[in-house]
């Protein structure tokens, strides 16, 4: 079904993913397999997700739209050269080029604007939103399950003039670049120290 979209390109970095679900809802669960959803291990502390995550979204967002309408540079790096180069050396800190950030993975929400006239002529500007909206534990079976949803809301700009209230009134800073911390810090560290 999904070739007739031309989306063979994607669908083949699902397929292992999907087998690996299978095997874990079998009971068969691969540990190493979901150690690797975020990042491999040996690549915490850096700043871009390279686990198998990445393979889940065919789009990433447009950094100035915000629409998830870039392809996925990861999806055309073959998965085992993503992690050889992962695991390659391992040390906590390491120059990582290959995954994306997450502030690039779509939301899952979607959204879009209409207009609502009523049979007495009266018009409304409105949108309806879809998507996922959270997630449900199961404390029984020991699961999470996605929640989806969808809501209509009249189209306005408090949402927007909210963040905007938030950010005037509270200090932001940037995130930590780990990767430059990394090798400024053991470049000041004392000789005696580092042993």
């Amino acid at each position: 079904m999904m070739a007739e979209y031309d989306l063979d390109w994607w669908t083949a970095r699902l397929m292992p993913i999907c087998q690996e679900f299978v095997e874990t809802a079998s009971g068969r669960p691969s540990l190493e397999f979901w150690r690797c959803i975020y990042k491999p291990e040996p690549v915490y502390g850096v700043e871009l997700i390279t686990g198998w995550l990445t393979d889940l979204f065919p789009y990433i967002t447009h950094s100035v739209t915000k629409a998830p309408s870039v392809k996925n540079p990861v999806l055309e790096i073959d998965r085992c050269e993503l992690e050889n180069a992962s695991l390659s050396e391992p040390l906590f800190f390491k120059q990582i080029t290959h995954g994306i950030s997450p502030e690039c993975l779509p939301l899952g929400l979607s959204q879009t604007p209409f207009q609502l006239i009523t049979p007495d002529g009266q018009e409304h500007s409105l949108e309806l939103l879809a998507g996922f909206i959270g997630v449900h534990q199961d404390s029984l079976q020991q699961t999470l399950q996605p929640e989806i949803g969808w809501a209509v809301r009249e189209r306005n700009n408090n949402f927007a003039e909210l963040l905007d209230k938030i950010q005037q009134q509270h200090s932001t800073q940037a995130p930590i670049n780990w990767s430059e911390f990394s090798q400024n810090f053991y470049d000041a560290v004392p000789k005696n120290l580092s042993h």
